[in-house]
């Protein structure tokens, strides 16, 4: 579903692009690049995808843990200082 909403983003900008540009050549070649380099492109699986999901949500918890725990740290310090 995302690979299609992003190709009609695509095409939608490209419509724009042509509605305002002066230079339809320049257009038509940017336009023939993109779909070009948008051909080359490899999605990842979905398993490549959930597993590389599960690595980020993973590295969040832990610099979530690590900054809680300097927070607390700090908080605690400050305590006794003042």
């Amino acid at each position: 579903m995302s690979i299609i909403l992003t190709v009609l983003g695509i095409i939608l900008a490209v419509l724009v692009a042509l509605t305002v540009a002066v230079n339809y050549k320049a257009i038509i070649n940017f336009s023939k690049g993109s779909w070009r380099e948008l051909n080359r492109v490899t999605f990842p699986t979905r398993e490549k995808a959930i597993a590389q999901a599960y690595i980020v949500l993973g590295s969040v918890a832990i610099f979530a843990v690590m900054f809680g725990l300097f927070d607390l740290l700090l908080v605690r310090t400050m305590g006794l200082l003042f």
